[in-house]
């Protein structure tokens, strides 16, 4: 989903995980995300936050966390890719997205237009008798 996208976390940075780490004392953060019934994907990229805007170095003066997430349903929703942007540096954040899928419900009776492909809706905008 992104350039600087990275496979492994270094172990250091985890253990520092306020939802996950192993370290850091289990957190209120954790018991409203198992209220809500959330979950977020494993993460496989380095933490996000506080870079030196411009770079791919960490800030010395802060300690690097996972600080932009993306938290969704347990329920219906299958995970395609979670990943850092590392390719964007115009902040002291790098960005992160998901890729989701999910199957979306209508209303009871709802019946959905008929679909026709893209060069039959422009065939038909196109034809003379389209405009009159």
């Amino acid at each position: 989903v992104g350039a600087g996208a990275c496979t492994t976390v270094p172990r250091a940075f985890a253990a520092y995980d306020e939802l996950r780490g192993d370290q850091v004392p289990k957190s209120e953060a954790q018991d409203v995300l198992r209220e809500a019934d959330l979950t977020e994907g494993p993460i496989l990229f380095p933490a996000t936050y506080r870079m030196r805007e411009g770079t791919n170095t960490y800030d010395a003066e802060r300690i690097p966390a996972w600080t932009d997430r993306v938290l969704h349903s347990k329920v219906g929703v299958t995970r395609r890719r979670y990943c850092a942007l590392g390719g964007l540096r115009a902040s002291d954040h790098r960005p992160v997205a998901a890729l989701l899928e999910t199957t979306l419900l209508a209303l009871p009776g709802f019946q959905p237009a008929a679909r026709t492909a893209p060069s039959a809706q422009v065939a038909a905008a196109s034809s003379p008798s389209a405009a009159s």
